[in-house]
């Protein structure tokens, strides 16, 4: 007697189409996930450019509106960041604010501590300031207005922060 029993698998045919449909997909998701890990440092950089504009930002807003020495506004900028004395004198801040340079560092090419000295860690990073006089109002108060850009090792968009700093009578 001859009997035909029911037979459980995959012929060679299914086998074939499932392993075709199997690495689409997988080379659907390298792609995806090569993409992600070339740019996976860039919200890094974003982030140290951020932290690094608040502090550049952070320290001219909290110099005094007008020159100690004469009591002008926007008068006859500092030297060396070393010795700022009022929220102008970061106005057009020259070698990212740098008097010095390290090996890992030449002049302007690394963000710098308030000192003046580089940070090797920051390599990369370029920093530039535009203080300019505006009025806030109404009730139309005279103010300087504070913007730091940092650029990225990478080359990303400029990030760019503003802050006012106002006249107090």
């Amino acid at each position: 007697m001859n009997v035909f029993r029911s037979q459980h698998g995959f012929t060679l045919i299914e086998t074939i189409i499932s392993i075709v449909v199997i690495g689409i997909a997988l080379a659907g998701l390298a792609a995806v996930f090569g993409l992600g890990f070339a740019r996976g440092a860039d919200p890094l950089r974003e982030r140290q450019a951020l932290a690094i504009a608040e502090a550049y930002l952070e320290e001219a807003l909290l110099q005094p509106y007008a020159d100690p020495d004469s009591g002008a506004v926007c008068g006859a900028p500092e030297a060396s960041r070393a010795i700022f004395d009022d929220a102008c004198d970061y106005n057009a801040l020259a070698d990212n604010g740098c008097i010095a340079v390290t090996a890992a560092c030449p002049l302007g090419t690394c963000a710098c501590d308030q000192n003046g000295f580089p940070i090797d860690a920051l390599a990369g990073f370029g920093i530039t300031m535009a203080v300019g006089n505006t009025t806030l109002g109404p009730p139309n108060v005279n103010a300087l207005r504070v913007a730091v850009s940092v650029t990225t090792p990478g080359g990303i968009t400029p990030l760019q922060l503003v802050g006012y700093k106002a006249q107090t009578p």
